[in-house]
């Protein structure tokens, strides 16, 4: 029987592929010499749902928080791509405002997620064992 990944689980994870997949639909929706923008839309919003994904199978808490950090960036990223879309006509105002939008909630998601694992206190190190440590008797 095959294990589910738990990322699918976070609600995080489920709101950044709701925005991916109306990245893509902008995306196909663009005219050929958009295609470097369109491009780097659809790596943008796959980067915010794949960095979520390998943080969330991360053990290490200050790990955990870099890949969620690299998701929010990526978050960002998508809402300039879209904000320059917008901005040419080749989106309309209410596509590239529900998808701010959308991208928002995300953000607002990880930057809680990134504060939980910031507020976790650091491990101590594990003491190294002593070689050649005389045993008591």
């Amino acid at each position: 029987m095959l294990q589910e990944f738990p990322f699918k689980q976070m609600q995080v994870y489920q709101m950044a592929r709701a925005a991916a997949v109306d990245a893509d639909v902008i995306a196909r929706s663009l005219e050929r010499h958009y295609w470097p923008v369109s491009s780097q839309l659809l790596r943008a919003s796959m980067s915010v749902m794949l960095n979520l994904a390998e943080g969330s199978g991360e053990y290490a808490t200050r790990e955990k928080a870099r890949f969620y950090r690299m998701s929010r960036r990526s978050c960002y990223e998508v809402a300039a791509v879209i904000d320059h879309l917008a901005g040419t006509g080749a989106v309309t105002q209410e596509a590239a405002s529900n998808l701010d939008r959308r991208l928002a909630r995300v953000a607002a998601a990880l930057t809680a997620l990134i504060r939980a694992m910031d507020a976790r206190p650091p491990k101590a190190p594990k003491a190294p064992n002593a070689p050649n440590a005389p045993n008591a008797p």
